[in-house]
């Protein structure tokens, strides 16, 4: 509270909202609703290494149809980007149509990371 003491001495006013902010997003970091899939902890999202680990639980869970997560490359910053196959056939590389999605190009839209894993959990 040392900038609230310095506020009062030059005599500014000011109201306190949150106390704690820190406690205030804890608290409010879990949403209240229930899924059939673990919720991450970022306001239930996931975060990056949450969504990793999702990938990999994902094929422990159906070896048959999601592949093992596989580095296709690197972002502009070096970080790895991690991609995996749903198919009746994940191991073989198949002449068939393919669909890719490519949920984790924007950081702002979350959005689009979940809804690809929330729907490679619902096949």
């Amino acid at each position: 509270m040392e900038e609230a003491h310095s506020l009062l001495e030059i005599g500014i006013p000011f109201d306190v909202r949150q106390p704690d902010l820190t406690a205030y997003f804890v608290n409010r970091s879990m949403p209240g609703i229930e899924r059939d899939f673990p919720l991450g902890s970022m306001l239930g999202n996931y975060t990056l290494l949450e969504a990793v680990a999702q990938m990999d639980t994902l094929h422990n869970m159906y070896p048959d149809f999601v592949s093992e997560k596989d580095s296709i490359g690197a972002s502009i910053e070096g970080r790895i980007i991690w991609a995996f196959k749903v198919s009746d056939n994940p191991g073989v590389d198949e002449e068939s149509r393919k669909f890719i999605y490519w949920p984790y190009s924007c950081p702002r839209a979350i959005e689009h990371d979940e809804f690809i894993l929330f729907c490679s959990l619902a096949l």
